[in-house]
């Protein structure tokens, strides 16, 4: 968040979602704020109209290192909604 500039409605559910985290344990799933998930998606879009119209190309090595950080993310959230728990995690 430093290191951009993100929209202030952006920052301050940010923010409120880390004072959360802070003071609260995790106890299930909560829908992404709509905030949160409309800007994720506002930069994907962006994304994809770059690297689609050729404006911009991600070195082969770049695409298969985020391709295998994604198949993580995504291995580790089915678990997590299968109800599985991670190895050393309670």
């Amino acid at each position: 968040m430093e290191e951009c500039d993100p929209p202030a409605e952006l920052r301050r559910e940010v923010s409120d979602l880390m004072g959360r985290k802070l003071t609260t344990r995790e106890l299930g799933v909560a829908r992404l704020p709509p905030v949160v998930a409309n800007f994720i998606d506002s930069e994907f879009e962006l994304a994809r109209v770059s690297f689609e119209s050729g404006r911009s190309r991600a070195p082969e090595e770049v695409v298969a290192q985020a391709e295998h950080f994604y198949k993580i993310v995504v291995e580790r959230l089915e678990r997590e909604a299968n109800g599985v728990r991670t190895a050393g995690k309670r």
